[in-house]
């Protein structure tokens, strides 16, 4: 069994960080001394985006990070981006606060022993996974619907059974009469399990910024519906232009640049443009990091890009 004064150590550094006397990469370091390890990542569950956000690391930079944290859905695979930093023969743990209760995260790290964890490590581990719960629970994404939803400056409407309902205001609604492809975006978020979703709208000369919310399951367990809401906002984040948006929108869904030129039907050479641009303004080195920002932050166009009106000035 693991030396007591390790998992005592791990105990008093979690008690520390709860109470915020110390970082959560304090307790990476402090799982040292109950496996050796070479990389490792201790991650919340962000239910509002079904993602996983990195806490700490240790040995990956933030473009692995912001990777993993889109979901491992962007393109490059998993095997360009992941492997060659390390993610070879990795464990990942599962975080429960109890068994079979909330699942607040997970701890992935490799093994510094090609053989991997011996049988008394891994379980170990498995015994401290609720401890470590609790820093994912506590140091992970706050509720945030309640105070979302309180904004004034929202409009929010009901989509349930394909069918539309006004809840306050009519821009929600207005728009999810005009833009068919809401509708099918609020199917995809119950479809794929996701409990929110967002990205950007144009109308005439106006952006609006939607987020998709699935409303709470009924006794059947099948959810009720999917709340939209629209915000009105002057212009795109981080100064992007409407093109830009569409291409992020299509890198973020693994295409890849002669894909994306035939898309929009333009040349490739001004798609590796509007990339390279994105490079610059998201602050991002590559398309694995744009398209993890762009899954983190709803950076995409819902609905087909290019298909939407696009305002005046921002082309």
């Amino acid at each position: 069994m693991a030396d007591i004064c390790a998992l005592v150590l791990v105990a008093e550094t979690v008690a520390a960080v709860l109470c915020g006397e110390a970082d959560v990469s304090d307790v990476l370091a402090s799982l040292k001394g109950i496996v050796q390890f070479d990389t490792a990542m201790l991650s919340s569950f962000d239910p509002a985006g079904a993602l996983h956000q990195p806490l700490a690391q240790v040995g990956y930079d933030d473009v692995v990070a912001a990777y993993a944290a889109s979901g491992l859905r962007a393109r490059p695979t998993s095997a360009q981006v992941l492997q060659p930093e390390g993610f070879r023969g990795i464990v990942t743990v599962p975080l429960f606060l109890e068994p079979g209760a909330k699942y607040t995260g997970q701890l992935v790290l490799r093994p510094r022993d090609e053989d991997g964890l011996t049988d008394e490590e891994h379980e170990v581990l498995v015994r401290l996974a609720s401890l470590l719960a609790r820093v994912a629970d506590v140091r992970g994404p706050r509720p945030w619907v309640d105070e979302f939803l309180t904004r004034p400056t929202l409009d929010t409407a009901v989509v349930r059974g394909g069918q539309i309902e006004r809840l306050r205001g009519d821009a929600a609604f207005r728009l999810c009469q005009s833009h068919p492809d809401l509708l099918r975006s609020a199917g995809r978020l119950i479809a794929d399990g996701r409990i929110a979703a967002s990205g950007y709208v144009s109308e005439a000369d106006q952006w609006w910024r939607i987020t998709l919310i699935r409303m709470a399951a009924d006794l059947t367990g099948e959810a009720t519906g999917v709340l939209v809401t629209a915000e009105r906002q002057s212009s795109l984040p981080h100064g992007l232009t409407s093109r830009e948006l569409d291409v992020l929108s299509l890198v973020a869904r693994g295409a890849s640049n002669s894909e994306i030129a035939e898309e929009l039907a333009v040349s490739v050479r001004t798609i590796t443009t509007h990339v390279e641009r994105l490079f610059l303004k998201l602050g991002r080195p590559s398309r694995a990091g744009c398209a993890g920002l762009a899954e983190a932050q709803g950076l995409v166009r819902l609905g087909r890009p290019g298909g939407d009106s696009v305002p005046s000035g921002r082309s």
